[in-house]
């Protein structure tokens, strides 16, 4: 390697020549060194990618592109059970996790702060053979509680509209509306355990009515609000779901995208209509059907205390194949989602998560209960994720961790769409759905350095 090539990735001969010692220094270094110098104290995303890419193979001899430095290894919630049992190695906390389950989970529920309204006498009974374990047999719990264990003033979420500016929701004001969503069930006849559907984008009103739903004590049917109407007819059926939440229209890329009419043509149950748009409904409602405006009154109720292993969202399988399979979640399955974003994404208090989702799939009940069970701000752009606006958005809400699937960044790279954008607050991204391609991930990667 010579300077003539680092001018071939873009620098020019000062650049370059200037540049030269740094990288004589970092090759001195032991190899498993060399590229981690480069990339914390060196490259940063002003750098041609092709540099980047270039140290790299120069460098590297383990493919290792990041590892934590001290500061960012005493830091991590994944550290604080480590030396409270002398762990010294991620291996053995995973171990510690493998053999004394119990022990584990009693550690990581008392860390997020879980709320029980009755604790257990037990953490993990496996009476029945493995394959019928259960956590927590004999509590009770609302785990929509445990997603408002911050203070009533901190953000909860920010979002922001196609071409809009930032706009926050503390979680006083979540809380409140959750429960008041919670009390328009009960006005409605919506009894405990009752399944109400939701398809609608990912926005602010989306997700204080999954909350309000669950802490209803009832079990949401969740459906993505890109399903045509067939679709939506079979997981209601499904779901057995008696009410549905949707909105009239989505706004995409200056359209409007009928929504209400798809749950019409589902002949699906009586509707709450949120609507899509800052200048009302857009659309005349079927008889029965009503307003956000008209359900959400001014009451509002206690959080309905459940089993365990009661019911609170009913998810489906894509439906690629043949009939859609239903994948049920308790009110303990949360509980691994925010273990998910204590441990793995080290999400802490008062940091900004986004990923772009949607409550149809996984990743939706995800998102918020790995961001508000860890007192984190969930992000929210009401537009679609492939281009510059959503990455300024992510710049704009000073987002720290960032959930991406690989397409999605290949999308990014090849519009070059991080051109002057600012993404140095991120300090994590993850991943799913798809095979990663390294190249594409390295090259987001080196975009937040």
């Amino acid at each position: 390697m010579h300077i003539d090539d680092l001018c071939a990735c873009g620098l020019d001969r000062q650049q370059a020549t200037e540049l030269w010692p740094q990288i004589e220094q970092a090759m001195a270094l032991a190899p498993s060194e060399r590229f981690l110098h480069l990339a914390r104290h060196v490259l940063s995303a002003q750098h041609p990618f092709a540099l980047h890419q270039l140290l790299y193979r120069a460098c590297s001899s383990d493919g290792v592109v990041w590892a934590p430095d001290e500061r960012t290894l005493a830091r991590a919630h994944a550290a604080q059970p480590m030396r409270e049992r002398g762990l010294d190695s991620h291996r053995a906390l995973h171990a510690w996790s493998v053999a004394e389950r119990s022990s584990f989970w009693e550690c990581i529920v008392e860390k997020l702060g879980i709320c029980f309204r009755r604790a257990s006498n037990g953490t993990l009974e496996v009476d029945a053979g493995v394959h019928e374990a259960r956590f927590f047999a004999d509590a009770e719990l609302n785990i929509a509680e445990s997603c408002f264990s911050a203070a009533a003033g901190e953000t909860a979420i920010v979002f922001q509209h196609e071409g809009g500016h930032l706009q926050h929701i503390r979680y006083g004001d979540l809380l409140r509306t959750t429960r008041q969503v919670a009390a328009g069930l009960r006005v409605a006849g919506i009894k405990p355990g009752t399944s109400v559907a939701i398809d609608m984008p990912m926005t602010a009103e989306s997700v204080a009515i999954y909350l309000g739903v669950v802490w209803a004590g009832c079990c949401v049917v969740a459906i993505a609000d890109s399903f045509a109407p067939e679709e939506i007819a079979t997981r209601l059926a499904l779901g057995g779901a008696q009410l549905i939440f949707t909105q009239d229209v989505i706004a995409r890329g200056g359209r409007l995208l009928p929504l209400y009419q798809r749950v019409v043509e589902a002949n699906a149950p009586p509707a709450i209509v949120v609507p899509g748009t800052s200048d009302g409904l857009t659309t005349a409602l079927r008889r029965g059907d009503i307003s956000w405006d008209e359900f959400l009154g001014k009451e509002e109720i206690d959080a309905v205390s459940c089993a365990p292993h009661t019911h609170s969202n009913m998810l489906f399988s894509s439906g690629t194949t043949g009939t859609p399979k239903a994948i049920p979640w308790n009110h303990i399955t949360p509980i691994k989602c925010a273990a998910d974003g204590f441990l793995h994404h080290d999400i802490h208090p008062g940091e900004v998560v986004a990923w772009p989702t949607n409550l149809g799939w996984m990743m939706g009940p995800w998102l918020i209960y790995a961001s508000l069970i860890n007192r984190a701000t969930i992000a929210l752009y009401y537009g679609a994720p492939t281009g510059a606006d959503f990455l300024r958005f992510v710049d704009d809400a000073r987002v720290n961790m960032l959930g991406v699937v690989p397409s999605l960044v290949r999308t990014w790279r090849s519009a070059d769409a991080l051109r002057d954008i600012d993404l140095s607050a991120l300090r994590a991204f993850s991943s799913t759905g798809e095979c990663s391609n390294p190249d594409d991930m390295h090259w987001l990667m080196a975009q937040a350095r």
